[in-house]
């Protein structure tokens, strides 16, 4: 379902508090021994994963409603998905061969219905007219006539599919190559000055190499191919990456205090002609008046 402009927009703390409820209320719920039981079990922890992973039920400046504040098509796209997964769950609840008995179906629409579970809100139901997933229903066999999937299975991989696209927002947004700040880092070179040799590609080499023999020890499957390994290039580029950013940081402190130090040597030399040139004496003007503090942009004491 999409988010419409006239309809009301929960936080994102909210929406995943709704998900979370429906979550444990339905893994409760379901048969043991099924496959059902275990799908289900398995987003839910991924869901739970997820949402402490990205700080979802963070507050303040470290939560994910204030870092989605300049970017409202992500926030929307996140809600989307969080709204998504809630209908998704709801839908469950009306799958009777989805249950442990049918008699706690009426156990579990009550409390949804009051908002027990995080003002979770779903239409009433009608449980004397549902009906099993194989009943052939007019209501649904438009919708399972071009489906070789049951109605249960149809809804559990559509949650599969949600958390699927959750992650993939997080991996977007974890994404290292999004960050302005390592885009520099990145083409940080270091050469010797004596042989001209650009010692980042020396050392990732060795990275490469070290890596490459840790695997041999380690007893891998293919001991004799292993730099083109993929698993060895991928670590080996993240550490050829973090020197880099650390040697760009490192570049960067020094530049820094060197011009710390060039300004404080200005001010001395110009402090000192100025006492010269008035004989010694220097009188003291008034500043200006001290105005008051300005209120700051924080909202939360992290």
């Amino acid at each position: 379902m999409g988010v419409e402009d006239s309809e009301p927009v929960d936080s994102l703390v909210t929406a995943g508090k709704k998900v979370n409820n429906l979550f444990t209320a339905l893994d409760g719920l379901i048969n043991v021994n099924s496959d059902d039981k275990y799908r289900l079990t398995n987003e839910l922890q991924r869901f739970q994963l997820w949402a402490v992973d990205l700080g979802l039920y963070h507050g303040g400046h470290s939560s994910l409603d204030y870092r989605f504040r300049d970017s409202p098509p992500l926030f929307k796209y996140a809600y989307k998905l969080l709204r998504d997964l809630e209908t998704g769950l709801s839908q469950c609840v009306y799958s009777p061969s989805l249950l442990r008995r049918y008699h706690l179906l009426t156990w579990l629409i009550g409390p949804i219905v009051r908002g027990a579970l995080g003002d979770c809100t779903v239409p009433s139901p009608n449980i004397s007219g549902l009906e099993s997933d194989n009943d052939d229903s007019e209501e649904e066999e438009d919708f399972s006539s071009y489906q070789k999937e049951s109605l249960t299975e149809a809804r559990l991989n559509n949650i599969t599919t949600t958390v699927d696209r959750l992650y993939s927002l997080s991996f977007k947004i974890r994404n290292p190559a999004m960050r302005l700040g390592l885009s520099k880092a990145m083409k940080y070179t270091e050469v010797d000055p004596d042989t001209g040799v650009n010692l980042v590609e020396v050392y990732a080499s060795f990275d490469q190499k070290h890596l490459a023999e840790l695997f041999r020890c380690f007893g891998h499957q293919d001991p004799e191919n292993l730099e083109n390994h993929y698993l060895v290039q991928r670590l080996g580029r993240a550490n050829t990456r973090r020197r880099q950013q650390f040697g760009y940081w490192r570049k960067r402190k020094v530049k820094y205090k060197e011009y710390s130090k060039s300004v404080e040597k200005t001010a001395a030399n110009y402090s000192q002609t100025v006492h010269a040139s008035h004989g010694g004496e220097l009188s003291v003007a008034d500043g200006p008046r001290s105005a008051p503090s300005q209120p700051s942009t924080a909202t939360w004491l992290d």
